[in-house]
């Protein structure tokens, strides 16, 4: 899996397997697309979705790839490591309400 694109690597695990002939819900099949991804992907999919099928493999893939950008987006700003917010503008008006 290249670039962490788990779509493409999905689109392209399907389309070779087609090629190949190959049933893409034989055991060795999906033995393979579990291998063809990071450790931790496979990791994270077998503990929280334990899929059977490829299409499950697929969906739980999907899930756990989304899931970690998710987190990774939240420990960027956790670490503020993303553009922080902007200064208030100074209230110019002398208003006590604004």
């Amino acid at each position: 899996m290249s670039r962490g694109n788990v779509d493409q690597y999905i689109a392209d695990f399907e389309f070779l397997a087609q090629c190949a002939g190959i049933d893409i819900n034989d055991p060795t099949a999906i033995r393979l697309f579990s291998e063809g991804m990071p450790f931790s992907l496979a990791e994270s999919c077998i503990k929280l979705e334990q899929p059977k099928s490829f299409k499950q493999w697929a969906k739980a893939a999907q899930v756990q790839q989304r899931n970690y950008i998710l987190i990774q987006g939240l420990k960027r700003s956790k670490d503020g490591s993303t553009m922080t917010r902007p200064p208030l503008a100074q209230n110019t008006t002398h208003n006590p309400f604004f």
